[in-house]
């Protein structure tokens, strides 16, 4: 027969409180790992907003990643609209355009022109006015809070939406994966 506290005994033991102290601060760290990947993106883009590094088009990110955490996306390009097919920050802006709030809008103006003139103007990043930028992508934030219910800005915060791959941005807009024949 088989003396208490052998082997193979089913008796408590595991690690008690300490055990579940431990578990609970995994699932904390597992539940808001979202949230800190997503404010260590916000701050690093911000970032390089504030120093000139690729401004416009840090903006053009953070805004955009800021869309899709309060829950919209660009509709679906026209069939036989080249401009809107296009990804370019104006062609997206254009198809964001009818699933954003008004509020929002010349926040996305500001940064989009940004994008332009980073891209196309002869100073490049340097014709780039960082302050308004910066203004532009947090009152964007907050446009798109005070237009969403406490819930959803809850969400956007500790499971945002932008951290998962989606191809909602892609030029065609959802697409499905196709069989191998």
């Amino acid at each position: 027969s088989a003396a208490p506290g052998a082997a193979g005994s089913t008796s408590g033991g595991g690690n008690g409180p300490l055990g579940l102290a431990v578990g609970i601060l995994l699932a904390v760290a597992l539940l808001v790992s979202p949230a800190v990947v997503r404010a260590s993106r916000r701050r690093s883009r911000l970032g390089a907003i504030r120093s000139g590094r690729s401004p416009a088009v840090n903006a053009w990110r953070e805004v955009l990643d800021d869309v899709a955490d309060h829950g919209h996306a660009p509709g679906i390009a026209p069939p036989g609209d080249p401009a809107a097919v296009a990804r370019t920050a104006r062609a997206v802006l254009g198809r964001l355009r009818p699933s954003v709030p008004e509020a929002v809008l010349p926040h996305l103006d500001t940064v989009v022109d940004a994008v332009d003139r980073e891209r196309f103007a002869a100073g490049g990043a340097a014709s780039v006015d960082t302050g308004a930028l910066l203004v532009a992508v947090q009152e964007a934030r907050v446009a798109l809070d005070a237009s969403a219910s406490g819930a959803r800005v809850l969400r956007s915060r500790l499971l945002p939406p932008s951290l998962l791959p989606s191809s909602a941005w892609s030029h065609d807009g959802r697409r499905t994966r196709r069989r191998p024949a």
